[in-house]
């Protein structure tokens, strides 16, 4: 069933496409990387977005479904550089949910009616920026990320929320296990498990966005690009990874796992104590834990925003309403039961 819902979605992509665009609107897409790619990449902004080099060894980790270019000028000057990974019935811009915090793509100006112009139904999913005025956006939803200011000593805020004596006892527990920092084998083993223990496939058999993860990390640390990473090792054996990103003025959290057969040495809150003071010491103003999950609250207030989206043309809109009320009749006869 997922795979048909999957292919009636392309099959009302393409009749969307044959929709004319706007006005002074031209898009072209790639499956390959070329000299007209990589010039419309730096023409948009994208050496500031994100090393071309970068850019490059995840576009071409072809071992995570398909991956696409849009490239789109507006009145003949270039306008956005859009590149998406197919996940099930969506696309991805391609760095969403791979790097937080990073922008869904580079453009020149607003990046309005850029996604709609694409005629794909598109998740864009934790985006710092609120999806204003944006065209054919079909669904939206806010979070609240968890954030912590790194210039104020963050000790009485986690005793208030009797958080200090866990870290405390965390750090005594564990005092036997390595703490090794900036591996990338430890990433790799981080991001592997993560996926394996939470992750779903998504709709159409299709898993994404995790070997990225890990090409990014690699490459990160190999090219000392504003990543850092925090694991712990009894012996040969790894049993908790952090990854985290340097953005700016802020230490955004990637992905965290923690070995549940180690839970009593207090793997996760010594992760997270070691990332944090790294962080302070360094001088990095603020610190971003993410959103979702509700114990992030005791490390950090909830004081910001994410959103997540869906832009889609009308007839894939109508399927999307179809599917999820199909899902929800279901849901109810199964209660009903």
């Amino acid at each position: 069933m997922p795979e048909v819902r999957t292919m009636v979605t392309r099959l009302l992509e393409r009749a969307s496409q044959v929709q004319p665009l706007p006005r002074g609107v031209t898009v072209s897409w790639h499956t390959n990387l070329s000299s007209p790619v990589s010039r419309h990449y730096t023409d948009c902004g994208g050496d500031e977005w994100l090393p071309y080099d970068l850019f490059r060894a995840v576009f071409e980790n072809r071992s995570q479904g398909c991956k696409t270019i849009a490239l789109l000028w507006r009145g003949g000057a270039p306008w956005a550089f859009v590149p998406l990974r197919r996940a099930g019935r969506y696309w991805e811009p391609l760095f969403v949910g791979v790097i937080p915090e990073t922008a869904p793509f580079p453009c020149n100006g607003r990046r309005d009616g850029a996604l709609a112009a694409l005629r794909l139904n598109i998740g864009v999913w934790q985006d710092l920026e609120p999806p204003v005025g944006l065209e054919n956006r079909r669904w939206l939803s806010r979070s609240t990320s968890y954030e912590l200011d790194l210039r104020d000593d963050p000790e009485p805020y986690w005793r208030a929320r009797d958080l200090w004596k866990t870290i405390r006892q965390s750090l005594r527990r564990g005092a036997g296990l390595e703490l090794v920092t900036n591996d990338g084998d430890g990433c790799e083993w981080t991001i592997n498990r993560w996926r394996d223990r939470f992750s779903r496939v998504n709709p159409g058999g299709t898993v994404t966005k995790w070997a990225d993860r890990a090409v990014v990390a690699r490459w990160s640390l190999a090219n000392d690009w504003q990543m850092r990473s925090w694991h712990l090792r009894d012996g040969s054996r790894w049993v908790g990874g952090l990854t985290a990103f340097v953005l700016g003025e802020r230490l955004v959290f990637g992905t965290i796992y923690r070995d549940p057969e180690y839970d009593w040495f207090g793997v996760g809150h010594r992760l997270f104590y070691e990332a944090l003071v790294w962080g302070r010491r360094e001088g990095i103003p603020m610190a971003s834990l993410g959103t979702t999950f509700p114990y992030k609250r005791r490390w950090a207030p909830g004081c910001g925003s994410q959103w997540s989206y869906v832009v889609a043309p009308w007839p894939v809109h109508a399927w999307n309403g179809a599917i999820e009320h199909a899902g929800k009749t279901i849901c109810r006869g199964r209660e009903q039961q």
